[in-house]
């Protein structure tokens, strides 16, 4: 409570948020002396950019002068403060002539629109992120924060020109950069910190895979573990280009590089082995290729499945570059010298990943089957220490609807996902319709 207080006592006030005086002047006077000034001044600012309401109301002013057609100069602007302000403009015609007397031209215009602008958008950032501290210290679920900045930025992002931005950030009041430093406030970005599954829906629920953690895919057999791994590595390497290593230990290379292709393009494996494509595809298709080689995707074929070695792998790999996700598939492969039972291998596994996944800062996916009591064949201990679980239930049809079920979550919610599987593609995508439903429900 009493760091609450302080926090409340350290906020800025009003007068310790970005502004200038001068800047907010100069437009002014700037539109009252150039016709070309004015309508840049009233078509790049809008009435909240300005921080005080005498600069403000005077703004409006000019906007409507220059919508009706009518010469913009202090003696307009006057007659209409007077008239539409009348007993609110305390300075009165005085402040007009001081602004008009203090600026010689308008050649730099531009240049005070800028500032104008950046303070504006400043204060609004500011808004956002302290908006978004008050929702999580008020106990509101994290990934609604998250989605309520995210809304928040993108419509301060909107209002961006020509790539400009609130420069000012960097010299805000000390409270606020401790705020932006906090979690509260910098998690706004959540995405580009954390692996994306290209499930959006199952992202949100997640807040995304963290580096540092293990998750568990789980299904029966041939019910989509290895398709949805592959659609998280293509998703982190191929469309974020974050470094990512994938173990298989029962596919090889060739084969798990296709099925990405396909999930991306649309092409199945079965057109592929037939040739059965037009011109178009193949150009499709080799194109996919020449991304898929240029990016940072390594996939390694263990048919052995040592789990020291693969540790070993992740290992070397992370050493060179900052690597972000590592699959293991299929946890059931793995093996270890000097253990007797396969419980105990693929328990040794989890041990080894859940190990690797922290000292490398990587996230690591470990995927298994499901034994007749649903859970991770042969060790309940992998799901044990996985910070998540993830259940894919589906039937083995082509085409057809299924639930990706994140049953554990160590540090956030868990959620339903329905899906539809994709035969053809070998993905899933979110099926809208039923989630929406579920959602109402």
């Amino acid at each position: 409570m009493k760091q609450k207080k302080e926090r409340a006592r350290q906020r800025p006030k009003s007068s310790d948020l970005p502004r200038s005086h001068e800047a907010e002047s100069a437009c002014l006077g700037a539109a009252m002396i150039d016709k070309e000034a004015a309508i840049a001044v009233t078509t790049k600012l809008s009435e909240d950019d300005w921080y005080w309401e005498e600069n403000r109301n005077m703004f409006v002013v000019i906007r409507d002068l220059v919508t009706r057609g009518i010469p913009v100069d202090e003696v307009a602007v006057c007659e209409e403060m007077e008239r539409k302000y009348n007993g609110q403009w305390t300075r009165g015609r005085a402040s007009v002539l001081e602004i008009v007397e203090a600026v010689p031209s308008a050649a730099g215009v531009q240049r005070d629109i800028g500032v104008v602008m950046d303070r504006s958008l400043a204060r609004k950032a500011y808004a956002e992120l302290s908006n978004c501290a008050d929702m999580i210290r008020s106990g509101e679920l994290f990934v609604n924060v998250a989605n309520e900045a995210e809304m928040g930025f993108r419509a301060l992002r909107s209002r961006l020109r020509n790539g400009r931005g609130p420069q000012t950030l960097d010299n805000l009041h000390p409270a606020m950069i401790d705020d932006l430093t906090t979690q509260s406030s910098r998690d706004w970005i959540w995405r580009d910190h954390v692996v994306l599954t290209g499930l959006s829906h199952l992202d949100e629920t997640l807040i995304g895979l963290k580096r540092g953690e293990m998750s568990v895919i789980k299904a029966k057999r041939s019910h989509g573990k290895t398709a949805l791994a592959v659609q998280i590595a293509s998703e982190t390497a191929i469309e974020r280009g974050k470094a990512t290593f994938y173990a298989s230990l029962e596919m090889n290379r060739e084969a798990i590089v296709m099925r990405a292709q396909s999930l991306r393009t649309g092409i199945s494996m079965m057109q592929r082995y037939r040739g059965n494509m037009s011109s178009d595809q193949v150009q499709t298709l080799l194109r996919d290729m020449a991304r898929t080689d240029k990016s940072p995707w390594i996939v390694d074929f263990d048919g052995e499945g040592e789990v020291d070695r693969i540790a070993g792998n992740i290992e070397a790999i992370a050493s060179e570059r900052d690597l972000w996700l590592a699959v293991v598939d299929y946890a059931q492969c793995c093996t270890h010298e000097g253990m007797e039972t396969k419980e105990r291998e693929v328990s040794y596994a989890a041990d080894q990943m859940k190990r690797v996944a922290e000292s490398c800062n990587c996230h690591v996916i470990l995927c298994s089957q499901v034994n007749d009591e649903g859970g991770a064949r042969w060790s309940k201990e992998a799901e044990d220490r996985a910070d998540v679980v993830i259940a894919i239930n589906k039937g083995k049809s082509w085409d057809e609807e299924g639930e990706i079920v994140v049953e554990k979550h160590r540090n956030g919610p868990t959620g339903v996902t329905c899906v539809r599987w994709s035969g053809m593609r070998c993905r899933f995508d979110v099926d809208e319709l039923r989630q929406s439903a579920r959602k109402d429900r």
